[in-house]
């Protein structure tokens, strides 16, 4: 798909009167990448101030629904955030937490013990390998590869695919910005968490729907989103679903101060 640049002109003011007319938004974020630009180590990706302050403003709203959607582990997205009153679909979309309840997909658990054994087996295999970073979030499995040297990036990957290959009915390898995830192998992303939370919401085509990611794992959202959604990636891409771009995270910033601008006219922003 044709991606346009979300600021261009004429594109910007369609978009501004869309959302001032919107009697609901309902705000999709991916983090890494998106909101906060990515590091070298995942605990190196802090928010900053101004962004939480803009996304607590914008959840403070009461035409606005903000959920955060990220690979990260629930309970470290929400440490990142602690913003209390937004959605955050973590691990994929495989939790999906509001205020005090939190929604577990069904099938999940029976592939916890598996991805402990996967971890132990792959903290053996990648021992001859400098760099890399196994990341344990309960439901999946992060093996990040940003620090590795070039020429062994390509050991890392087969190590890693001849390990989980011994559990292909019940685990899977999906890819992004130099990591790779180790997943169950359930049809579930964050696609389909995305639209299982508007279901919830009963979203209908009068309500703005905006899903802002910057990788693989965002394309299920983008491919699955109805075609009235906003969908943006930051940075431009050829092969990519989205049908608007942002160069960077403080382009998205800047997105997020204008819709509060748009909207500050309306009861229910504090």
């Amino acid at each position: 798909m044709a991606q346009t640049y979300l600021f261009r002109k004429q594109v910007w003011q369609n978009l501004q009167q869309k959302i001032s007319n919107s009697n609901k938004i309902f705000l999709f974020l991916d983090y890494d990448g998106t909101i906060v630009s990515i590091k070298k180590h995942p605990s190196l990706a802090v928010l900053p101030l101004i962004t939480r302050t803009l996304i607590a403003q914008l959840a403070r709203h009461s035409n606005i629904s903000v959920c955060i959607v990220t690979g990260r582990s629930l309970n470290d997205i929400r440490n990142l955030l602690g913003i209390k009153n937004i959605l955050y679909a973590a691990n994929h979309g495989f939790q999906i937490h509001h205020k005090k309840r939190t929604w577990i997909h069904p099938d999940v658990k029976r592939v916890l013990p598996l991805i402990k054994k996967v971890e132990g087996a792959l903290v053996k295999g990648l021992k001859p390998i400098k760099g890399f970073l196994i990341e344990n979030k309960g439901f999946t499995l992060s093996v990040h590869y940003r620090n590795v040297k070039p020429e062994d990036v390509q050991q890392l990957k087969i190590i890693l695919k001849i390990i989980v290959s011994l559990f292909y009915e019940a685990l899977k390898l999906t890819a992004g910005k130099k990591v790779i995830e180790v997943r169950p192998q359930i049809q579930w992303d964050k696609g389909k968490a995305i639209l299982k939370i508007l279901k919830m919401y009963r979203v209908t085509d009068k309500s703005t729907v905006i899903f802002i990611g910057d990788d693989k794992t965002d394309e299920d959202a983008f491919r699955l989103l109805p075609s009235h959604a906003i969908t943006i990636r930051v940075a431009k891409n050829k092969s990519t679903y989205a049908k608007y771009y942002l160069r960077n995270s403080s382009e998205v910033r800047q997105l997020l101060e204008n819709i509060i601008s748009l909207k500050h006219n309306q009861r229910g922003l504090v």
